[in-house]
């Protein structure tokens, strides 16, 4: 198969994957394919950010901000990945390794440094959320928070996140509200 991100370019929409996003009451739940946004282009390989906020997600039930034995490290690199993605496009996930964190990961969440190098301000770090990943919150606006993998210092049960306004910020990482957006680096 020959590969569909080859002319890529920074800031371009890319789709891949699927993952539910509409909710149509009383109607069973559709997959959609997902829009991704691409960060980065760099040694033959393309940094991508789900374009919407996908699921709302726990960072951990153990009330720990570590990233290596967070419940949304497991989730996204098994559940997810392995519902999301078929066999063919796996092909194309390059593992990651994070060194701030010390793991290498197929799916992951942005740090919080590279949501400041990869956005260049508060307004490119707004998104929206799909109806999906809002299902259970009708108070939430469409432009929620969404979270980092970074822990915040001096607290143990506390990570970065990306605040409704687009700043950086921090919460616990038991608070249901935090809103996820996978992130993969793809071999070109």
């Amino acid at each position: 198969m020959d590969n569909p991100f080859k002319n890529t370019k920074v800031g371009d929409i890319v789709q891949m994957g699927s993952y539910p996003q509409n909710v149509i009451y009383d109607q069973p739940i559709e997959w959609q394919v997902i829009e991704w946004q691409v960060l980065a282009i760099e040694n033959n390989r393309m940094l991508i950010i789900s374009r919407y906020g996908l699921e709302e997600r726990l960072f951990g039930y153990n009330f720990s901000n570590s990233w290596e034995n967070s419940d949304i490290r497991k989730w996204l690199n098994n559940d997810f990945y392995n519902k999301t993605f078929t066999e063919q496009e796996k092909k194309f996930i390059k593992p990651s390794n994070l060194s701030d964190v010390g793991t290498t990961d197929n799916i992951f969440l942005l740090s919080k440094e590279e949501a400041k190098i990869y956005f260049v301000d508060d307004n490119a770090r707004r998104y929206k959320a799909t109806e999906y990943a809002i299902r259970n919150d009708e108070w939430k606006n469409n432009n929620g928070r969404w979270g980092l993998r970074s822990p915040y210092p001096n607290y143990s049960d506390y990570i970065y996140i990306v605040s409704n306004s687009g700043d950086l910020g921090w919460d616990v990482v038991y608070d249901y509200d935090m809103v996820i957006r996978p992130a993969l680096w793809i071999n070109l």
